[in-house]
């Protein structure tokens, strides 16, 4: 009996040896593993890849479809599906019924350009990333250890196959063979106003590579977005960034929140939070070990070239309406896409089955609650080359902060004679650059209004809940239409105190109070 088990395993072993040289792409395209966080390097074997976030439900999502027909300069090919040129600049064979079926491994490359927004999408099949000629910092470190470090330090710079694209024979493309010439890469993705383009440079290095000559340090299967920064501690700047990473995924039809990897080498920012609530897994390019494999990877604009930032001062006329309306008839000049983005954003921030942070209580026998937000600017290091001290926009804030607090008080409980209500109102200190990511998301969906001088720290009014209002105090320095235009791409109540200098007349700040607390008391009355 002993002959026979020892036989048996034998020829088990024997089978399994076989295997790894009938198919050579086993060896390299099995082993499945994923940086977790911003931990840097780790074993590439035994480590299985997290299963994909699915997309939140989220009451204003609406199909992302392809339409060739699609108006151009209209809201939708502005915010959502204007990426109607496909262009494909490497076709897969079609696979053949060899043995090894070597084909599997050949790669395909396109891009999707947006004639409204004048940039485009890219996404490659069986990608390879050649670490050793993207040149930047590794990316992820404590701020206190990188002061003073350069900005071109942390953005890359490509050497040619700094991205390659698998090929098989049969494929219309040799190896060693560049994607794009420079004229692709001017209609594709066009200079602009971008001093420095990553993506251009990037294009210009991809290239075919033989597939049988590729070996794998990782392998990645599910879908893997990359995204390139900027200006990365900045709320405003990273939504923007946040905006393309999101409408990106929704563009290429990924079933889930793909992993997401940061081509760039900034270090730690309190944004990285946000990016880590919204997607499976997140990682800096230089934490993997060269070269990584994907098997699908998509490149996102930069966020200069997408609508929360391109589009902020210009002439076209895009009014925030509720999906369901817009589902029922379309029109050119509405949209509910930027509502649907900062439904998700604060959808990434709640656990699923909690209760949403915008519910009304279910107490109907409860004074409604009307809660301001006066959203402040604090002290405090924001990257490697800053002097930790805000610009100041409103010299008397501390003197806003408490006539707010003084008038909620007054109107606490107040009966209005133009709604019957009673309401009582309480007021927020919004020290937001002191408080995590997820802190400063909860104070924003409970808010009912938000107010502030003009800021970074205003761009949360986009992750408020619908009914919130906003009240910007301006200075004579800042007159920038970014908060208005933001809060009628979603339809909200926006109001704006232009003040002579930095110094905001706390009357007028009381005044302009209580006409946004009538019209808030009477929509809580009527709801």
């Amino acid at each position: 009996m002993d002959k026979w088990v020892k036989r048996t395993v034998l020829i088990v072993v024997s089978l399994n040896i076989l295997q790894l040289f009938v198919y050579p792409q086993f060896w390299s395209w099995t082993s499945l593993s994923w940086p977790t966080g911003f931990s840097g390097d780790k074993a590439s074997v035994d480590v299985e890849e997290p299963q994909l976030k699915s997309w939140p439900a989220i009451p204003s999502h609406r199909p992302w479809t392809l339409n060739k027909d699609l108006q151009t300069f209209s809201c939708e090919a502005y915010f959502g599906n204007g990426y109607t040129d496909v262009v494909p600049l490497l076709k897969a064979p079609k696979k053949s019924k060899r043995l090894n079926n070597t084909d599997d491994l050949s790669g395909s490359f396109q891009c999707r350009y947006n004639p409204t927004l004048r940039t485009s999408i890219c996404e490659g099949k069986h990608v390879v990333m050649n670490l050793d000629k993207i040149e930047m910092s590794k990316g992820g470190e404590y701020l206190e250890k990188v002061i003073g470090r350069g900005e071109d330090a942390e953005l890359p710079q490509f050497s040619t196959g700094a991205f390659e694209v698998m090929v098989t024979q049969g494929s219309q493309i040799p190896p060693a063979t560049p994607l794009f010439d420079n004229g692709q890469v001017d209609s594709l993705m066009p200079q602009g106003q971008v001093s420095r383009h990553t993506l251009r440079d990037l294009l210009k290095t991809v290239r075919t590579v033989d597939a049988s000559t590729v070996t794998c340090a990782r392998t990645v299967v599910e879908p893997t977005l990359v995204v390139t920064r900027f200006e990365y501690a900045n709320l405003f700047h990273t939504s923007t960034d946040w905006y393309s990473a999101y409408s990106t995924a929704r563009v290429v039809g990924l079933k889930s929140r793909p992993h997401l990897i940061f081509l760039d080498g900034h270090c730690k920012s309190p944004m990285d939070d946000g990016w880590e609530a919204m997607y499976t897994t997140v990682t800096y390019a230089k934490h993997f070990t060269s070269p990584v494999c994907f098997e699908h990877l998509i490149f996102a604009p930069l966020g200069y070239d997408v609508p929360l930032f391109k589009n902020i001062a210009s002439t076209l006329n895009c009014m925030g309406k509720p999906a369901e309306e817009l589902a029922k008839k379309a029109d050119p000049n509405k949209t509910s896409r930027v509502r649907e983005f900062g439904e998700f954003v604060a959808a990434s921030f709640e656990p699923e089955g909690t209760t949403p942070l915008d519910a009304e209580d279910a107490d109907s026998a409860k004074i409604p609650e009307v809660r301001v937000l006066m959203v402040r600017r604090e002290d405090y290091l924001a990257h490697p080359r800053h002097s930790g001290k805000p610009q100041t926009r409103l010299s008397n804030e501390l003197e806003v902060l408490e006539a707010l607090r003084s008038w909620a008080k007054e109107r606490s409980s107040t009966y209005f004679e133009d709604n019957q209500s009673l309401l009582n109102v309480t007021v927020i200190n919004g020290v937001l650059a002191h408080m995590t990511l997820d802190q400063q998301m909860k104070a924003v969906r409970g808010a009912d209004v938000l107010v502030g001088a003009h800021g970074a720290g205003l761009t949360h009014l986009v992750f408020a809940k619908p009914t919130a209002a906003v009240l910007e105090i301006s200075s004579p320095t800042y007159r920038r239409p970014h908060f208005q235009t933001m809060s009628y791409w979603q339809g909200r109540d926006y109001h704006i105190i232009n003040m002579d200098g930095s110094y905001a007349d706390t009357i007028q700040v009381r005044r302009v109070m209580d006409q946004i607390l009538k019209d808030i008391s009477a929509k809580k009355l009527s709801s």
